[in-house]
């Protein structure tokens, strides 16, 4: 595991610049050196110099421990700010004279006397493409008509080589 801290982690973290605290911030959200330099306008290897500076700060803990305390001492900061006051807080007694009806009005109400409906299609259709298939052999019944067209396609291409084999046969016959 790694080494106790040679000092606490909340003077430790108290102790960082606001530069070095804003580059901390980024590295526990989880963004690299690159990212953090380009986000905050500085050379990566000024990021990792803050970095490596508050790496030295802490006792040479590894770069992943120092997040998991910066993160622990953040999120301990957070929760100090939302604590409940420890107060009961009394509230107004209920009044029972108060209209209680509906409170949502009827959609009716609403309308707008000049509303018009607006039908729009999807960007992408109507973009006119080359069509892969023809319209025959796309509908309600394409698995029909493709099975037909694929069936006409196989027997037109076994017609066509019984007529090649016949032309063949009788040009052999003439020689």
């Amino acid at each position: 595991m790694t080494e106790p801290l040679a000092i606490s982690p909340d003077h430790l973290f108290d102790s960082l610049t606001a530069k070095q605290r804003e580059t901390m911030d980024l590295l526990c959200d989880g963004w690299t050196s690159k990212e953090i330099a380009t986000k905050l306008g500085v050379s990566e290897s000024a990021v990792v110099q803050r970095i490596e500076t508050v790496r030295a700060k802490s006792g040479g803990l590894l770069r992943k421990e120092l997040v998991r305390l910066y993160r622990d001492y953040a999120s301990a900061g957070e929760a100090d700010c939302k604590q409940n006051t420890g107060k009961i807080f009394q509230l107004s007694e209920w009044e029972h004279d108060v209209d209680t009806g509906i409170r949502n009005d009827a959609d009716d109400d609403l309308v707008l006397s000049d509303a018009m409906s607006f039908h729009r299609s999807a960007p992408w259709a109507s973009q006119s493409e080359p069509r892969v298939v023809p319209e025959v052999l796309d509908g309600d019944s394409a698995t029909l008509y493709r099975l037909l067209a694929a069936v006409g396609l196989a027997l037109g291409m076994v017609a066509l080589t019984l007529i090649l084999l016949a032309v063949a046969e009788a040009l052999g016959n003439l020689v």
